[in-house]
C-alpha cells in the first residue's frame, strides 16, 4: 500500500441520508432483537440532541454506550443476518455516491470508509458502494456473543483523526495526497490530515470550520460534477 491514494470518507450524512445506525437499531427493536430499556435512553438522547441541550459530539459518545448496552448478550451471527434483510429495502443511499466511488477508483484511488456508525451496517455500505475498506465502530465479542463493551474510540472528538494517523504511519501513505471528505463537525480533525478537504452535504455543525479552513463545498447532487473540477 506504500505510496496509494487514498481517499478516506465518512459515510452516514455524506454517501446517504442520516444515520443508517440508528434505523438498524429501529429495525432491531421492533425485531425483539434490541434491548428495549437502551431504545427509550437513545430516543430520549435524540431529543436531548435536537432540541439544542446536547452537542452532536457529546450525543454521538453517550449513543456509542447504548447501542453496546442495547445488542449485550445478542447473537453476533443473528445480528448480522437480520442486518443483511434490513438492508434489502434500505434505500437512503445517494444515488450519486456509488458513481463517486467509482470515480476516484478510475483515478487510481483507493477508497476506505471511516465511520462512527456500526460495523454491522457499514459492512453492507461497503460491498453496495464497493469501497476498498471500511472502518467502524465495533462492540467486542466473545463465543459469538456481543459483551456490550465497545472497543473502538471512532465516536469520540479525535477518534478518527487519530485512527488515520496511526493507519497512515503503519501503512506509509502520505496523507497530503490523499482525500478527506465529511459532513459534521467530528470529521473536521481527519480531514484537516489531507492535502485536499472536501465538505460533503455539511450540516449545520460543520459549517464554523468551513468558514475557518479551505475546503471544496458540494452537495449529492452537484458532486458527480464538481468534483472534476477537483481532481
Amino acid at each position: 500500500m506504500k505510496g496509494s491514494k487514498i481517499v478516506f470518507t465518512d459515510i452516514d450524512g455524506t454517501l446517504l441520508e442520516g444515520f443508517i445506525t440508528l434505523d438498524l437499531v429501529n429495525y432491531l427493536y421492533f425485531e425483539g432483537f434490541f434491548d428495549s430499556c437502551q431504545y427509550q435512553k437513545q430516543l430520549e438522547l435524540m431529543n436531548l440532541f435536537k432540541s439544542g441541550k446536547m452537542s452532536f459530539l457529546d450525543w454521538l459518545e453517550k449513543w456509542a454506550s447504548v447501542w453496546g448496552k442495547g445488542i449485550k448478550n445478542k447473537s453476533q451471527f443473528v445480528l448480522n443476518q437480520k442486518a443483511k434483510t434490513f438492508f434489502k429495502s434500505y434505500n437512503k443511499i445517494y444515488p450519486s455516491s456509488k458513481k463517486l466511488v467509482k470515480y476516484f477508483h478510475d483515478k487510481g484511488y483507493l477508497v476506505i470508509g471511516i465511520s462512527a456508525g456500526v460495523i454491522e451496517a457499514d459492512n453492507l455500505i461497503k460491498d453496495y458502494l464497493s469501497l476498498d475498506e471500511i472502518i467502524s465502530s465495533k462492540v467486542s465479542v466473545k463465543n459469538g456473543v456481543y459483551t456490550g463493551q465497545v472497543t473502538t474510540k471512532l465516536h469520540k472528538k479525535n477518534g478518527k483523526k487519530n485512527y488515520i494517523l496511526s493507519y497512515s504511519k503503519k501503512n506509509k501513505i502520505d496523507l497530503l495526497k490523499c482525500i478527506g471528505i465529511g459532513d459534521s463537525i467530528l470529521d473536521v480533525s481527519f480531514i484537516d490530515l489531507m492535502g485536499t478537504k472536501l465538505a460533503l452535504n455539511f450540516n449545520k455543525t460543520f459549517v464554523s470550520e468551513i468558514l475557518k479552513k479551505e475546503y471544496f463545498i458540494s452537495n449529492h447532487n452537484s458532486i458527480l460534477k464538481d468534483i472534476k473540477k477537483i481532481i
